[in-house]
């Protein structure tokens, strides 16, 4: 197994010096293993409690998401940025405290939030509504835990949070399966709540060693929060683009069936996607590094970027040879009509993929307000597309307004690489 994941950081290595550790390797197989022990989870669930309940969870996911976003406010990407950057150990951890600082606040006002949204029936779907005034609860506790594990990533400690990742995974997928089993959609979410509040707990405890007390620097929190508001606000129009087509399927159609059908497509194309994301996650606080180098970054995102075209173009050819196949034989012939959206939908991940190198070079530039402008117009006419297609063809309309909008969010990301880096 370990042979694979060296061949894949082989595949994209750049002749920048460290730009990948041992460690990135750990990284890179444990977010593969993790996307991949979560799969068979997904297709138990499938199967146990149907199309119908299927779309339920990812309209919940899609609420939890922008909840949980809202809540860490682009402080994990400020925790990863800045203390990935060359400064003393104390400095780090005092980073880290203002990071943590924040989020006990914010978290809990976006958890009361959401409990609202689930209070006042804001979404067109009474089982979401009902359970997210329980899983809303959860937020503040998964907010901790992410830029925990960000800064893990800064302080390149790969191999620990590789092992924390893929232990918890372990973990969880055992709790999902058993509490479905049991007690079906409840005991999902029942088992979602422990696993939440459990993993941040772990994360906090093994990484006690980080955190110390310290008193509030305004000039830090302004610091921290105004990187994290952009890195927010483009992480917050990214999602858009990636889930305003279950939120206007479930809002448009009112069938959970179908957004169930949907919402199985999407799980194998964010399974896929977990290949150039990973290999991404573990070259940034190597980019980061280099930032202020413009020739070594430039080299480093040449090579990046065609390699990843070479690769993914071949991974998402097996898949759109064998996708159907694999679906009617993991999922069942109840799921069949997930097969058109998800071959359609693996046109867009190819464009995705080929911008990712883009994304994360502009971001190691600081160059954060441009991914937020570039996001926001792309979820902006994500919505639009969606709305357009959706009601003239249905579920194949989402598909088809993902993979223009992925185009569009792949041609605004290589005209802003290239001002702002190539032709320097």
């Amino acid at each position: 197994m370990r042979k694979i994941f060296e061949r894949l950081i082989k595949i994209i290595r750049v002749d920048t010096k460290n730009l990948f550790s041992k460690g990135a390797i750990h990284l890179l197989a444990s977010m593969i293993l993790v996307k991949a022990l979560g799969f068979p989870v997904q297709v138990f669930l499938a199967r146990v409690l149907g199309p119908e309940y299927m779309g339920h969870i990812a309209v919940i996911n899609a609420v939890m998401t922008f909840g949980e976003l809202f809540a860490v406010m682009g402080i994990s990407g400020a925790v990863l940025k800045f203390v990935s950057e060359p400064v003393d150990e104390e400095h780090k951890r005092e980073l880290l405290f203002h990071g943590l600082f924040i989020v006990c606040f914010t978290a809990v006002v976006i958890a009361i939030v959401v409990f609202f949204i689930g209070f006042f029936n804001l979404i067109e779907n009474d089982v979401a509504n009902s359970y997210l005034k329980i899983l809303c609860w959860t937020i503040p506790f998964s907010a901790l835990s992410i830029v925990m594990t960000f800064n893990f990533q800064a302080l390149k400690q790969i191999t620990k949070k590789a092992k924390i990742d893929l232990n918890i995974k372990i973990i969880s997928a055992s709790f999902f399966i058993g509490g479905a089993y049991f007690w079906a959609f409840e005991g999902y979410i029942i088992a979602r709540v422990f696993i939440t509040v459990l993993t941040a707990l772990t994360v906090l405890f093994i990484g006690r060693r980080y955190i110390s007390f310290f008193k509030i620097d305004l000039s830090i929190v302004k610091k921290i929060v105004k990187f994290g508001l952009w890195g927010v606000f483009a992480m917050v129009t990214l999602i858009v683009v990636t889930t305003a087509d279950i939120i206007c399927l479930t809002t448009i159609l009112q069938d959970a069936k179908i957004v169930g059908y949907y919402s199985i497509a999407a799980l194998l194309i964010q399974l896929i996607r977990m290949l150039p994301k990973s290999i991404m996650d573990t070259a940034f606080p190597y980019l980061s590094e280099i930032g202020e180098d413009y020739s070594a970054l430039k080299a480093a995102y040449w090579k990046i970027f065609k390699r990843m075209i070479l690769m993914m173009s071949f991974v998402i050819l097996i898949a759109y040879l064998f996708g159907g196949l694999g679906i009617k034989i993991v999922f069942g012939t109840n799921y069949i009509h997930s097969i058109a959206p998800f071959n359609l939908l693996l046109v867009g991940l190819l464009f995705s993929s080929a911008g990712s190198p883009a994304g994360r070079t502009l971001l190691a530039l600081g160059k954060i307000n441009v991914n937020f402008y570039i996001s926001f117009i792309t979820g902006g006419l994500n919505i639009l597309l969606n709305i357009i297609f959706i009601t003239k063809m249905g579920m194949m309309g989402a598909a088809v307004a993902t993979v223009i909008t992925h185009f569009v969010w792949l041609t605004m990301n290589q005209i802003c690489i290239y001002h702002f880096l190539l032709k320097k």
